[in-house]
């Protein structure tokens, strides 16, 4: 986890702030977001946006990451 969290921070993030108002628009209203889309697109930045700006709002919130390419969740 932490390999990739490194990864991500060399890599230049190009904002998104109409995609990450979006989400963050329904945050408290209990309700599972879902980002679907083609690969590669910036579906997973934006959900690190999205956790980011969380964690800063709310320290003790529980969040669950599942990488499901990765073999052990098989």
């Amino acid at each position: 986890m932490q390999k990739h969290l490194n990864m991500i921070k060399t890599i230049k993030n190009i904002p998104r702030p109409k995609y990450l108002d979006t989400v963050l628009r329904y945050e408290g209203k209990g309700v599972i977001k879902v980002l679907t889309g083609q690969r590669r697109v910036g579906k997973s930045f934006i959900l690190n946006y999205v956790e980011e700006k969380l964690r800063l709002s709310s320290p003790t919130a529980n969040f669950i990451r599942i990488n499901l390419e990765d073999f052990a969740f098989i």
